[in-house]
């Protein structure tokens, strides 16, 4: 889903050429004909997917076309000190950033998550609801991280891996690894 933001209006708009009931959708060409990039802003809604690549597939492709994504900050999110937002990056509700962070481009820290300090986030993440990840932590680009884990301190997480929901980390993950309440295997993405 990309929201689409042109002065006064507000429209959702997917690129899914049926939706469920079968009626055609806006398709991704009719969008760059219909909407133009210098009086736009434009959200990428594209949450987690298998192939978490698939958010920055979708930046890319709106960068060719001169469409930039903001970043968004909900007003009732708390951030302490100096932290470092890429561009596109979200932050939800009631999210806590500690200072020294830095989050990643279109990189999404969902509800009520808590990013203590000196935390390096990549780019395309997802960081689901209710997540603590402790001080000195660095994830990688395209990681997913389930809701309501917790990643212990000094921490890595190495680029496209998945750590399952309720998980709690305590090493550090390898590339393409699926990591699910304290059992691991290697995924090839």
């Amino acid at each position: 889903v990309i929201t689409y933001v042109l002065r006064d209006k507000f429209n959702q708009i997917t690129f899914i050429e049926r939706n469920k009931n079968g009626k055609n959708l806006i398709s991704e060409n009719l969008f760059f004909k219909k909407y133009h990039n210098k009086n736009s802003i434009i959200f990428n809604g594209i949450g987690f997917s298998t192939q978490n690549q698939n958010r920055q597939k979708a930046n890319l492709r709106f960068k060719k076309k001169g469409f930039v994504f903001n970043k968004i900050v909900s007003k009732n999110s708390f951030i302490y000190g100096k932290v470092n937002l890429g561009n596109g990056c979200q932050i939800l509700n009631n999210v806590v950033l500690q200072p020294d962070c830095s989050i990643g481009d279109h990189t999404v820290i969902n509800t009520g998550s808590i990013i203590e300090h000196d935390v390096k986030i990549g780019k395309n993440c997802f960081i689901a609801p209710g997540t603590v990840i402790c001080g000195n932590v660095t994830i990688e680009d395209n990681v997913y991280i389930g809701p309501k884990s917790c990643i212990a301190s000094n921490i890595k997480i190495k680029k496209n891996s998945i750590i399952g929901a309720g998980s709690t980390v305590f090493k550090n993950i390898k590339t393409k690894t699926f990591y699910y309440n304290k059992k691991w295997k290697y995924w090839l993405l």
